[in-house]
């Protein structure tokens, strides 16, 4: 068994783009993801800046997040030419894989990207499709928690620093692999249950309110 930690950098279609929009609110400017064998060690990494198809300038606020620029997305790959390299590149090894993201919206992103954008794919490509784990919610279930955890909190709560830059899709993957490998024995995991629950309980300002909650449901998603 493989393991595939995937992370996607989307950028919003511009208003103009309506019926687009209705479809896919967001278009995917970075594929980033690390490859792991069955002890989770880190075997390979992908990563592939995308030219949007809609949006000709990436925003300020966009740039700032992820690094990514205007110039940096026009010598991109095109959306279909990179997703079939990232397919390329999980099937290559051939054997049993499974892909892991942060949250389902990656996963709705790229479905939703490949209706809009009329991307075929193959009988393995759609096989790829089915089945990803969403590490989130079983991290929040894991905590007993009803809202969605941030990584950064996740994180925090695993007492593992974040290594990287963070939106930055590949350091995001490699930092979620890092909170997969602390919650794989029981042992770990319940430490850090009891880890979350004490910052909560005897030291709520160890933590800033950013990091408690996730903030994200309060802005337009992508």
């Amino acid at each position: 068994m493989r393991y595939i930690v995937i992370d996607l950098e989307m950028h919003p279609l511009p208003n103009k783009f309506k019926l687009e929009k209705s479809i896919c609110k967001c278009e995917t400017i970075e594929i980033g993801a690390v490859m792991l064998d069955e002890q989770l060690r880190e075997i390979s990494e992908f990563k592939r800046i995308i030219k949007p198809e809609y949006c000709a300038k990436i925003y300020p606020k966009y740039e700032k997040m992820t690094g990514i620029t205007t110039a940096m997305t026009m010598e991109g790959e095109a959306f279909e030419t990179a997703f079939h390299s990232f397919a390329q590149w999980c099937l290559d090894k051939g054997g049993e894989i499974q892909i892991i993201a942060w949250s389902g919206n990656d996963l709705s992103q790229l479905a939703r990207e490949i209706y809009l954008k009329r991307v075929e794919l193959s009988q393995e490509e759609k096989i790829l499709m089915d089945g990803w784990r969403d590490f989130q919610k079983e991290f929040d279930h894991m905590l007993d928690k009803e809202y969605q955890i941030s990584l950064d909190l996740a994180l925090i709560y695993a007492d593992v620093a974040f290594i990287g830059h963070r939106h930055d899709a590949v350091w995001d993957s490699r930092n979620t692999a890092e909170l997969l490998r602390r919650t794989r024995e029981e042992e770990d995991r319940m430490r850090i249950v009891h880890r979350a629950k004490s910052l909560f309980t005897t030291d709520p300002l160890a933590v800033s309110l950013e990091e408690l909650f996730n903030f994200s449901c309060l802005v337009p998603q992508c």
